[in-house]
C-alpha cells in the first residue's frame, strides 16, 4: 500500500510484506549470500522488521531477526552454524588458507547500521572447528 498525498509528501504512507519463500539473499555487496532464505520482511514509513527469517550461510543454517529501533538505527540479530566446507565453497580463492579447516562451529552477531554507519560484530567460541595450523593457531575441534 502507498498513500502519497501530492499536497504534503511528509505525510506518505507506505506498507508491505515481502514473502521469502527459498530465495537468495545478499545484504550487502562484499559478504556472501543467505541462500534458501525463508521469513517475512514487514515495512512502513517508519522501518523495517525482519520476521522469522532462516536460510543456509557458510554451509550451516542461520537465523535472522530484528529491524528499525526506536533511535532509527537498524539492528540485525543472526546466529548460526558455519562449516569448514561452507568456507571452501564460498571462498574459493582461500583453498590453500581453507584446507587447513574441519569441522564446523557456532556464531552470533549483530548488523547495526546508525546514521550510515555500519557496524558488524560476530562472536564464537570456535568449538567444533579445527585449526591445523602451527602453533599457537592450532586447536583441537574439542578446544
Amino acid at each position: 500500500m502507498v498513500h502519497l498525498p501530492l499536497a504534503h509528501l511528509p505525510t506518505s504512507k507506505v506498507q508491505g510484506t515481502l514473502q521469502l519463500n527459498n530465495n537468495e539473499v545478499t545484504l550487502f555487496p562484499d559478504m556472501p549470500p543467505v541462500q534458501g532464505a525463508q521469513g517475512k520482511i514487514e515495512f512502513n514509513e517508519a522501518g523495517v522488521s525482519l520476521n522469522n527469517l532462516s536460510g543456509t550461510f557458510l554451509g550451516g543454517p542461520v537465523a535472522v531477526s530484528g529491524g528499525t529501533t526506536r533511535d532509527n538505527a537498524i539492528l540485525v540479530r543472526f546466529a548460526g552454524y558455519l562449516t569448514a566446507d561452507g568456507l571452501r565453497k564460498t571462498y574459493p580463492s582461500l583453498q590453500g588458507l581453507a584446507q587447513k579447516l574441519d569441522g564446523g562451529a557456532r556464531y552470533a552477531g549483530q548488523v547495526t547500521v546508525r546514521e550510515r554507519q555500519l557496524q558488524v560484530a560476530v562472536d564464537s567460541t570456535l568449538a567444533g572447528l579445527e585449526l591445523d595450523f602451527p602453533a599457537p593457531l592450532k586447536k583441537a575441534a574439542a578446544d
